[in-house]
């Protein structure tokens, strides 16, 4: 229950990072302020880095997705998407 619960509220913050357009953003600030108003007092340092770690697993879940409907399909979205989580997966990594 726990994990549908951190998984439930993980996808909330992450559909709206992408509404806000905040998903690639550089500027930290921007994430902060979003996730201050989402958590009001609750959030910290923990909660931060599990976010972080549960977006980058779903870049990587959602590269793999991307690479197979592709495979299936030979849609570009699909490539396009494959693309975009590439790049955000190998740029977590240098940074």
């Amino acid at each position: 229950i726990l994990v549908q619960y951190f998984m439930n509220d993980y996808c909330i913050i992450r559909y709206g990072f992408k509404e806000n357009n905040i998903m690639n953003s550089i500027n930290n600030n921007e994430i902060d302020i979003f996730l201050n108003e989402y958590y009001k007092a609750k959030l910290n340092e923990t909660i931060k880095n599990r976010i972080s770690i549960f977006i980058k697993a779903l870049d990587i879940l959602f590269y793999y997705w991307a690479c197979y409907y592709y495979f299936l399909r030979k849609d570009s979205i699909y490539k396009e998407i494959a693309n975009e989580k590439k790049y955000r997966i190998t740029s977590s990594l240098h940074s």
